[in-house]
């Protein structure tokens, strides 16, 4: 069944310190990556960044997380771009400037193609040169960095580069032994990142971003199913965090749907479930002790009335969370900018701001909504009696395109 829970509702105020944001990434959004995956215009950020801060800062968030391209910085093994560099002062200085907190992602799935060359995250001599990369990077834009991600989702990474197969992320392999090697010297060469990018002088947190598996077997599939979903939420998940927690200052969550797993652990349908985000913050705090951002949150459609309930309840979920004792500080919709979304091209439209064929940017009523609530600082009693009188749709065979066929949907564009 489709989530249509309803709570106590009451004005759930969130403190003065608490972090509203959206995020970005650089081949999704960017344009101009040059990486081991086909050039993207995505959403021209990187010509008009700063219209795009200012849009942010005026919807009233008060963070925002964007990322460094690995590729822009590093295009050929040991030759390290200036005018990269340079350019990413420049970025995160305008960025900081307006106010925003500052989440910087420093590897977000993509990579340069030379380290395929070297045998990618197999080898210890890429982990060995992510590092370089790390403190090249840190030591020009950590002064601006308020919360520096080393590495964006190491297990879905893992998992569409060795597991996945032709759907996934380059080398498409499909060799679970494989996957299970490339995460461990990720996780390795995470916490060592740590280690150094603090004996550089960095000042600000150090963390990285998980994503919460909330699987289940699907009904009427084999014990292979229960083995898979299994291993999304041990060696994928809590695994990762029992290795990672002591070596960084806060775990940033990303977090979307219940997803259902058949017996080859391919996802094979998904609902909504905003309860899951509580009981995933409650229980990585009970069982860790350590500071949470949720760091992606979001749904891709034009339908806003979905859109928004999706929102409104993720943000009731945090509250609840923090009621209950949770340091969560910080919430990050999943995404600002309309861009490109990896398998699908453009159809799936997570964005708070649409942006248009010449790239004009008009924010959307979700992002309005938003506003509201980042200014107010408060989830309001007639929010939330909206949220739970709208309905959600049902299981859905792929959540990325099937959400666009809830009723009441406006045209797609840039599909």
């Amino acid at each position: 069944m489709s989530e249509n829970h309803s709570w106590d509702v009451y004005p759930l105020v969130f403190t003065v310190d608490f972090l509203f944001g959206a995020c970005l990434s650089d081949y999704q959004h960017f344009g101009r990556t040059v990486c081991d995956l086909p050039p993207t215009d995505g959403a021209r950020h990187i010509e008009r960044f700063r219209e795009d801060f200012d849009l942010a800062k005026k919807l009233g968030l008060s963070c925002f997380r964007s990322g460094v391209e690995w590729s822009r910085v590093e295009p050929r093994q040991g030759e390290f771009s200036k005018d990269a560099l340079a350019f990413y002062r420049e970025y995160y200085s305008e960025l900081s400037s307006r106010g925003l907190k500052v989440f910087a992602t420093l590897h977000h799935f993509t990579n340069p193609p030379w380290i395929h060359g070297l045998g990618g995250w197999l080898s210890r001599q890429v982990g060995a040169e992510f590092l370089k990369y790390v403190e090249a990077v840190v030591s020009e834009i950590g002064d601006k960095v308020d919360y520096l991600l080393l590495y964006n989702e190491p297990s879905i990474y893992a998992y569409m580069a060795y597991l996945k197969g032709e759907g996934g992320l380059p080398p498409y392999k499909k060799d679970r032994s494989a996957l299970l090697v490339a995460l461990e010297l990720i996780v390795n060469t995470i916490s060592e990142a740590a280690d150094r990018v603090r004996s550089a002088g960095f000042k600000g947190w150090v963390g990285f971003t998980h994503a919460v598996p909330n699987t289940k077997p699907r009904p009427g599939y084999s014990l292979s199913a229960r083995m898979y979903s299994s291993l999304a939420r041990g060696a994928l998940f809590y695994d990762v965090l029992d290795e990672l927690v002591g070596a960084v200052d806060f775990v940033g969550l990303d977090y979307y749907t219940m997803n259902y797993v058949d017996g080859g652990g391919q996802v094979v349908a998904s609902e909504i479930d905003s309860k899951g985000l509580t009981d995933t913050l409650l229980e990585v705090w009970l069982r860790y002790r350590v500071p949470i951002a949720v760091t992606e949150n979001g749904f891709p459609t034009r339908n806003h009335s979905l859109k928004t309930k999706y929102l409104v309840d993720h943000l009731v979920a945090v509250a609840k969370a923090l009621e209950a004792g949770v340091p969560v500080f910080a919430y990050n919709w999943w995404s600002f900018l309309h861009g490109y979304e990896w398998g699908y091209e453009y159809k799936p439209f997570f964005a708070l701001v649409d942006v248009a064929q010449d790239y004009t940017r008009t924010p959307t009523p979700t992002a309005e909504e938003y506003s509201k609530i980042a200014q107010s600082r408060l989830i309001s009693v007639e929010q939330q009696e909206w949220a739970l009188s709208q309905p959600y749709p049902g299981v859905m065979r792929d959540w990325r395109l099937d959400a666009e066929t809830f009723p009441g949907l406006g045209a797609q564009t840039r599909a």
